[in-house]
């Protein structure tokens, strides 16, 4: 999983390194539906790197609501117009802090901190961006789909 070491370039500029587990999972780490989720997060870190809309419409609930660092809620439309627009686009690697994966129903849900480098036509290109996120993920038709997200800036650098 990349939910490992950030690569030396993001430390030189104040980025501290992942963690490689959650500090609390529910039920286990090695539960299936955590693990199929962590999966897909990092399938969706690769799209939002890459500008790949057909696979984050893969992983994006048709319903799917984000409350966006952008200080707005904004849907599955919105969310992949920016993308397209290269105004959610991300380099390096995916550091993610996470804190809790847990189980809840038929819900699978991670929560912690994020730090990525935005690109393209993104207001903080080219800096370090540290937020708070809490992802909520729901089976549908055979996959696991983001149905809720929430991410909130913490730090710019």
């Amino acid at each position: 999983m990349r939910l490992a070491v950030l690569g030396a370039a993001l430390l030189s500029l104040g980025a501290a390194p992942s963690l490689a587990h959650a500090q609390r999972y529910d039920p286990a780490p090695d539960d299936p539906r955590i693990v199929a989720v962590l999966e897909q997060r990092e399938r969706q870190f690769a799209a939002f790197k890459t500008g790949d809309v057909a696979a984050l419409e893969a992983i994006f609930a048709p319903d799917v609501l984000v409350n966006a660092p952008v200080d707005r809620v904004v849907d599955r439309v919105e969310v992949l117009g920016r993308v397209h627009a290269r105004q959610s686009r991300f380099e390096g690697e995916d550091v993610t802090h996470l804190e809790v994966a847990a189980v809840r129903g038929d819900l699978v849900v991670l929560m912690g901190e994020e730090v990525v480098q935005p690109t393209g036509a993104n207001p903080h290109a080219g800096r370090i961006v540290r937020r708070r996120f809490t992802d909520v993920w729901r089976m549908s038709d055979g996959a696991w789909r983001l149905i809720a997200r929430q991410a909130t800036n913490v730090s710019v650098k």
